[in-house]
């Protein structure tokens, strides 16, 4: 009952969350956006990485809802997290890609 009503309670939130951090580079929120799903470990490094970096990002929980899940889909998602900077593309927590395109992004 209790799992039911925390699904519930989840589904009926907005999928997008702000996870504002440093602020400070150049590089911000409109630019990074970074599909999640609960309880991924990669997607955690992911994070702990953007902080490292002083970085914002748009965050949208893939199990949150429907309409996040589809977003996830119609970019061709196939597991997280799915992390776009820019229009750039990185599927899984890649540090060597990231910094490629993070870095090309401040310049």
């Amino acid at each position: 009952m209790l799992r039911a009503l925390l699904l519930l309670t989840i589904t009926l939130l907005p999928f997008t969350v702000t996870d504002a951090r440093a602020g400070s580079a150049s590089t911000d929120a409109k630019q990074i956006v970074m599909y999640v799903m609960p309880q991924c470990g990669y997607c955690e490094r992911a994070r702990s990485y953007l902080r490292e970096r002083g970085l914002d990002w748009r965050e949208i929980d893939i199990a949150a809802s429907a309409e996040a899940k589809a977003e996830f889909d119609a970019r061709g998602g196939a597991g997280t997290p799915l992390i776009y900077v820019g229009e750039q593309r990185v599927s899984g927590f890649n540090r060597e890609r990231l910094e490629q395109l993070l870095d090309a992004a401040e310049s």
